[in-house]
């Protein structure tokens, strides 16, 4: 059900006079999580194809569920990277500081993490299978770092099967759209 809102997110972003979206959301284990079926003049006049699955993932810091854990006891919690687990269970957040967009740079490699998951999964995904990356970011992110975090991701993204990935940050309910260069179809 985690999957719903992304995928919405995605359509809307998507969606236009000339590529018209279905969605069939698959419930379940297999390997994606919903197919879609495009039509309009932008799909018969171009690459993008007419059938397709469409594959949601997490992009979320290692120890977000200490930062639960802890919230849900104290009350309090501050970011990932200074959440520690005792030998008894417990667990300890403790504050840190980052340079301006160094937390940005941070959430962009969890992001290019969990697409390299996905391109490296075998079997492998179609070609031109759709992505969605769910992010939760460390902490939230100004205008200007989340673009700077988008920019970092834009420049190092490998596409592999997908023609398209959607990041998602789902704390504030904004993403964007990377489509595979047109060379690489």
């Amino acid at each position: 059900m985690a999957e719903i809102l992304p995928i919405a997110k995605w359509v809307q972003e998507s969606y236009r006079p000339g590529r018209r979206i279905g969605i069939t959301w698959r419930d379940g284990g297999q390997r994606f999580d919903a197919e879609v079926i495009q039509v309009g003049a932008q799909i018969e006049n171009s690459t993008i194809p007419e059938r397709c699955i469409l594959e949601v993932t997490q992009a979320v810091h290692p120890k977000d569920h200490l930062v639960r854990k802890h919230l849900a006891i104290h009350g309090h919690a501050f970011s990932p990277d200074g959440m520690s687990r005792n030998a008894d269970g417990s667990t300890d957040s403790q504050a840190v500081s980052y340079d301006r967009l160094q937390r940005s740079m941070g959430d962009a490699g969890l992001v290019l993490d969990a697409i390299r998951k996905k391109t490296n999964k075998r079997p492998a995904y179609p070609d031109g299978s759709l992505l969605i990356v769910v992010m939760t970011p460390s902490c939230l992110h100004l205008t200007d770092e989340w673009a700077a975090m988008l920019d970092a991701v834009d420049d190092s993204m490998e596409f592999g099967p997908f023609r398209e990935v959607y990041v998602y940050d789902e704390s504030t309910y904004r993403g964007r759209v990377f489509y595979r260069p047109p060379s690489a179809d």
